[in-house]
């Protein structure tokens, strides 16, 4: 009998690398990290931050300019007058903030469920993609409407609002966000 040599020992699957595993993996930036939602995050963050104390006070002025119109001029880069500091402009801005957050809250309920749908089979990009676009579309109509608010009026605020809803606005952002990073964690680490 022939003697065996250590070669014949050898087991060849843990020596060749199985094609399995180079071909699947990628590269750097087309792995999925939950580290990819960072900017997004944070531009959002800081675009919503920043547009919610500067709406209020424009939405504030807004009404106080159609409330008194002879005592408040048409600008928004002044402060808040007098006149605008009182119990009937302060109870139209709360009418028009709920009406706002209405015609945010309402599409959102109807929409959310058919945007997780979407997130679970298309994947999360489409749902973030969606929501990022509205949010954006939002702040938008909030810097146009103030530009030329002698043209198109207080309502017209209440377009982003609905555009927001639609959209899923931050809600479906954050359920897909959620999702994203779920799906890169490993099960053993969540």
């Amino acid at each position: 009998m022939a003697a065996k040599s250590s070669s014949d020992e050898i087991d060849v699957e843990h020596v060749l690398p199985n094609p399995s595993e180079s071909s699947s993996k990628k590269p750097w930036y087309k792995t999925p990290s939950a580290y990819w939602l960072l900017p997004m995050f944070i531009a959002i963050s800081m675009t919503s931050g920043l547009s919610a104390a500067a709406g209020t006070q424009l939405y504030v002025l807004a009404v106080c300019h159609d409330l008194y119109p002879e005592k408040v001029p048409l600008s928004f880069k002044s402060n808040l007058d007098d006149a605008c500091i009182n119990a009937d402009v302060q109870a139209k801005v709360a009418q028009y903030l709920a009406k706002s957050s209405l015609f945010t809250a309402i599409p959102a309920i109807f929409v959310l469920g058919p945007l997780g749908t979407l997130s679970d089979r298309k994947g999360r990009k489409s749902t973030l993609l969606i929501s990022a676009i509205g949010t954006f579309l939002t702040t938008l109509n909030l810097l146009l409407v103030s530009n030329f608010y002698d043209k198109v009026g207080l309502y017209t605020y209440l377009i982003g609002s609905f555009i927001d809803g639609v959209t899923g606005g931050f809600y479906a952002l954050s359920e897909a966000s959620y999702a994203y990073a779920t799906d890169c964690t490993h099960t053993t680490r969540r």
